[in-house]
């Protein structure tokens, strides 16, 4: 199985941000939780806004039953607190009626149904969001569930959401991600003649009704308040019968955005056919349905949308009853202008300036930078007062959201280096060849490392001459075979020259680079000391950002060295070490800085692992560092938490832990060209760290292997006892980003 990294934060993302913490429960692969979404709802659905219900990240320990009773214990006594348990996974606890709901909690406090069957806690609680995270591990999911369970009750923070699973997501198109078919004569998710009162939000998913009369998604007659938003999704009919979503006779808000629909050819039902007085459909595609958009009830505002090729009964239907307030929709017959303002009627969109493929079987509805009837064309919903959009379906940050369809365009420059085979042989030459200004090219480069190398690239790189913004910028990745994972290997990719003078072997000038998976070495000497890692001079002026993921880096002066005042350096799960007695590992001033899960170790007697001089803040989480020179602090500047060093500037119960391969921090192997940071067994670093899940600075979740982190963190980027996970190191049109 691969596993998407998605990174989360102010730079990062992994899934999205929220005022309460996710519970997430599986489906559709080995060990599961669940084997269909109905044996999920009945297990879960409950009053998430009630006080009373809360979640919690930690370790299950023994067995524990959904509706079991529990009562919270600290340090062998019980506490009198109980509570009725919905579910338990392995890293997971959803409680209900909690007795006390004001109750402070503590890490390590268990939940228990008795001494042997338990739930430490990690965390200290939060209000529920029910999370279903959907694997195509054991192929399509053919199912239809009706979703009634009427002790549901859900509002904008504590929602429900389907999704796929990381790395699970779909590409745009209908033949890859997490499939869901419907049973033979029904529909796939069904709403109907229920009163439950909830927020739903289905994303990302593959519907693919078969039969005819059914539909993707029926709603009929449902509770008072309910939002049930539709994102991110491809809905194929494939041709047949059926619908895409129905709504009819409620009181529903349906939310409709970044969605494809083709095939739906169910006459007068299409694409979309909803009735209700609340319906916002924003940037969806409809292709080759019998109709595209059918509203019947007045109020429906639609922006944006491409509805073309549907040419049985048109693309937009009952056209009286949209909303004044819809704008920019396009269509290929004259139905796009008669509603709103800004229409488009009357467009033929092909393969050739339009969209990427109209061939069955190869169908791909993403629109090229030469369209002019797609590109450019909307009205910018990015800050609209109705539905702000700042995605687009493959989930790529934008920022701006005013071309028409599911999808924003932008130019991917996609490159690969390799020693044979490849656009290049050495990553220098990628970089340089691509030179240019992104930000008024609406491109971004994405460089990815692959192949066997037997030698190493001895170039070094210099990113420098480009124009760049936080949505246009250097994007520089490796592939999983040749990704750092906690050990110097030279089977992989590796940057590596003995320099004789004190330049970066990666010498980042561009604003918004991000650099994931890199091994680095420089052990060259000159007159003044050693050779530098990776350095960052002549940055613009702005509140720029640099992102490195997954990387070592290894200098005889200083690994890391931070010129200038104008750079953020966001690093996670690196290792920064300098063998010499020549500078620390990593120095610099100016802006605020952020290194979580990262290890620092400096031979030098002079300096310390981690230095920072003047201005800015440095947040330093789950670190480690050493100096190997007696007197010379491991941590100088910054503020400190959760993290260790072999002296006293660590965190307090954190100090004092040895640079070892036997005690201590207890790496794998400290020898020169044998590096391996991985903890073994009995490691202090093991299960002391904070979980930066959600964290404001970087929110991520897996370890540099690539597996997903225990409940209880460890410190730097190995994460112990979690087995490496093979990694698709997302491209940008892949990755998910939240932007602050």
């Amino acid at each position: 199985m691969k596993k998407l990294i998605a990174f989360l934060g102010s730079f990062f993302i992994a899934a999205q941000l929220f005022a309460a913490t996710e519970f997430i429960c599986t489906l559709g692969k080995t060990g599961a939780d669940y084997t269909t979404f109905e044996d999920w709802e009945n297990a879960i659905a409950c009053d998430l806004t009630a006080a009373g219900t809360k979640t919690f990240k930690g370790l299950k320990t023994g067995a524990i039953a959904d509706g079991a009773s529990v009562t919270l214990y600290r340090g062998g006594s019980s506490q009198s607190v109980t509570a009725i348990v919905q579910h338990a996974n392995s890293k997971y606890i959803l409680l209900k009626s909690i007795s006390n709901t004001s109750f402070s909690y503590q890490v390590n406090d268990q939940w228990r149904v008795d001494a042997s069957n338990y739930f430490a806690i990690a965390t200290t609680g939060d209000s529920a969001i029910a999370v279903m995270e959907c694997y195509n591990d054991l192929g399509t999911h053919i199912e239809s569930w009706q979703m009634n369970n009427t002790e549901w009750a859900a509002n904008d923070t504590n929602k429900i959401i389907l999704r796929p699973a990381p790395g699970e997501r779909h590409n745009g198109t209908s033949s890859t991600g997490f499939t869901w078919q419907s049973v033979a004569d029904n529909s796939c998710l069904i709403f109907q003649y229920n009163s439950m009162n909830v927020v739903i939000d289905i994303d990302g998913i593959v519907f693919k009704p078969v039969s005819s009369g059914d539909q993707a998604i029926f709603i009929y007659y449902i509770g008072d308040y309910n939002r049930i938003t539709v994102k991110n999704c491809v809905i194929d009919g494939a041709g047949n019968s059926v619908a895409g979503i129905a709504g009819t006779d409620g009181s529903t808000w349906i939310v409709a955005y970044n969605n494809v629909f083709i095939g739906c050819m169910s006459g007068y039902w299409g694409g979309m056919r909803v009735s209700f007085s609340t319906a916002t459909v924003y940037n969806n595609t409809f292709y080759n349905n019998d109709c595209g958009i059918r509203s019947e009830s007045v109020g429906m505002v639609a922006k944006n949308n491409a509805a073309f090729g549907n040419a049985i009964h048109g693309d937009y239907l009952s056209t009286e009853n949209f909303a004044a307030e819809s704008a920019n929709n396009l269509s290929s017959d004259g139905t796009g202008d008669d509603f709103g303002t800004g229409g488009l009627a009357n467009k033929t969109i092909d393969a050739t300036s339009d969209v990427v493929s109209l061939t069955a079987g190869s169908l791909d509805l993403h629109i090229k930078g030469t369209s002019s009837d797609l590109y450019n064309t909307g009205v910018d919903v990015y800050g609209d007062a109705r539905l702000a959009i700042t995605n687009d379906i493959d989930v790529r940050a934008v920022g701006v959201r005013n071309d028409i369809g599911a999808n924003e365009y932008i130019n991917h420059i996609y490159k690969t280096v390799q020693p044979t085979g490849g656009d290049y042989t050495c990553l220098e030459d990628a970089v340089h060849a691509q030179t240019q200004d992104l930000v008024s090219n609406n491109a971004y480069v994405d460089i990815e490392i692959k192949g066997t190398w037997s030698s190493p690239d001895t170039t070094p790189v210099d990113m420098d001459g480009y124009t760049t913004d936080i949505y246009h910028y250097i994007n520089i990745r490796t592939d999983d075979a040749n990704k750092f994972k906690g050990k110097w290997d030279t089977t992989k990719y590796r940057l590596s020259f003995d320099m004789p003078y004190a330049v970066g072997m990666l010498h980042i000038s561009a604003d918004y680079a991000k650099v994931t998976g890199l091994q680095i070495r420089n052990l060259g000497t000159y007159a003044g000391g050693g050779a530098v890692g990776v350095t960052f001079p002549d940055l613009t002026p702005v509140n720029n950002k640099v992102e490195l993921n997954d990387m070592l880096v290894i200098a005889a002066q200083m690994p890391m060295r931070i010129w200038c005042d104008y750079v953020h350096v966001y690093a996670k799960n690196c290792v920064f070490y300098n063998p010499s007695s020549d500078d620390g590992s990593v120095w610099g001033y100016g802006e605020d800085h952020f290194f979580y899960n990262c290890i620092f170790i400096s031979s030098s007697p002079a300096s310390s692992a981690i230095s920072r001089t003047g201005g800015g803040t440095w947040t330093i989480k789950n670190c480690y560092a050493a100096s190997l020179s007696p007197g010379i602090n491991a941590y100088d500047g910054g503020t400190v938490t959760t993290s260790a060093s072999n002296d006293t500037s660590g965190s307090t119960g954190l100090q004092n832990i040895d640079c070892s391969t036997s005690t201590g921090a207890n790496f794998s192997n400290l020898a020169d060209g044998s590096e391996d940071f991985r903890l073994q067994s009995g490691s202090s670093l093991i299960d002391v760290g904070a979980d930066l899940t959600s964290d404001a600075g970087i929110a991520f979740i897996t370890d540099v292997e690539g597996g997903e982190r225990d409940a209880f963190w460890d410190i730097g980027p190995d994460e112990y006892g979690v087995p490496a996970q093979e990694e698709e190191i997302p491209s940008e049109s892949q990755r998910i980003i939240i932007v602050f």
